[in-house]
């Protein structure tokens, strides 16, 4: 008999037992699907770095032709956009110091925006226009292109002077001092950013004496290329000159450009040999033939940087020139890539360091 009830009693505990821990467990585990539940389900808090798409007003410090660098009010670091297909709309190019607003689509964040597609940059409402600053220097060297002048500092500065205004009566001999005219701000050593606007004498010179009709030789010609102070130009007929310009007047609205048609006074006789002649003098031909409407020069050069709106080329005598391609005529069998070796035809702009093409066509196929 004691046997049977201990035997009952060990049941009944084993029973109570199993039940008890069977509760406990079922209690513990309801907390833990409670909150992974609410793990799963919570939504990620949104952060500026997430924005898509917008607009960013910044002050230019570099453009590469590729590379736009912006300083940004209230951020420490610059921006850094590639311009890729973006176009560029802004009407004095794109110069140091100018303020633009820049538009894009994608993830933009601080110090690292290259998810960041560039749709346009255009000039900042209410932007001050920048001031004109005016250098002095002993001429270097001159290309179609550029003019590398020596500072009274002895610094040397090479500026790219594409439809800069020369107008000269001491000639381009070297050693001669001049005023470069630009806007745009000089950072350091970069001028590229800048856009010059005239090359004249830097002293008041007396007007030389006009030569009998007699004496003096006209011709109309394609101004080629200028190197220091001998330009060499293609009358007419093909045939090709070379004259020194060391002392001669010189008075071109647009610079000494690549197929720019001139006039040139001379005495002597018109040889490839620049020492059969001296040269008096060097104009436009016709107001109406170079003008920002129609056109008028050329650059012979490498493509650098391409996108659908937007090209630099490396010029044949070292000058970066950014142009706007949308409407240009593509006489190539396909789009222009890196590394193509052109010939542009642009429009002339005083304004502008960016100019608008009017044709692309291949260097090697000119005559």
């Amino acid at each position: 008999m004691r046997k049977k009830t201990w035997l009952l009693g060990c049941a009944l505990t084993i029973l109570l037992c199993g039940c008890g821990n069977s509760e406990q467990t079922s209690a513990a585990q309801k907390p833990q699907v409670t909150e992974a539940a609410e793990t799963e389900t919570a939504a990620p808090t949104p952060t500026e770095e997430q924005e898509t798409g917008g607009e960013v007003t910044g002050k230019i410090l570099n453009f590469t032709g590729s590379i736009l660098s912006l300083q940004v009010e209230g951020e420490d670091n610059s921006v850094e956009f590639e311009i890729g297909d973006g176009k560029l709309k802004c009407q004095n190019g794109i110069l140091a110091g100018e303020e633009v607003v820049v538009s894009y689509e994608g993830e933009r964040k601080e110090g690292d925006i290259t998810k960041a597609k560039v749709l346009e940059v255009s000039d900042a409402p209410g932007r001050e226009e920048l001031e004109e600053t005016v250098i002095a220097g002993q001429i270097q060297a001159v290309t179609n292109n550029t003019l590398t002048i020596a500072t009274e500092e002895n610094v040397s500065i090479t500026f790219v002077t594409t439809g800069a205004r020369y107008e000269l009566k001491q000639g381009l001999t070297l050693g001669n001092w001049v005023d470069v005219s630009y806007k745009g701000e000089m950072i350091g050593s970069n001028v590229r950013n800048l856009k010059v606007l005239s090359v004249t004498d830097s002293n008041d010179l007396e007007e030389t004496e006009e030569l009998s009709s007699e004496d003096v030789q006209e011709m109309n010609a394609t101004l080629l290329s200028v190197q220091n102070d001998i330009l060499t130009v293609q009358e007419k007929e093909g045939e090709q000159y070379q004259f020194s310009a060391s002392h001669a007047q010189i008075s071109l609205r647009y610079g000494v450009l690549e197929e720019s048609e001139v006039i040139l006074t001379y005495c002597g006789e018109a040889s490839a040999d620049a020492s059969s002649s001296e040269l008096k003098s060097v104009v436009d031909e016709d107001p109406k033939v170079v003008n920002e409407e129609t056109g008028g020069f050329s650059v012979t050069g490498t493509v650098m940087v391409c996108g659908s709106n937007v090209l630099t080329v490396m010029s044949n005598d070292g000058a970066q020139i950014t142009c706007a391609i949308e409407e240009a005529q593509i006489d190539l069998d396909r789009e222009p890539a890196l590394g193509d070796y052109v010939k542009i035809v642009v429009k002339p702009n005083k304004k502008s360091n960016v100019y608008q093409v009017l044709k692309i066509a291949s260097a090697f196929s000119q005559e």
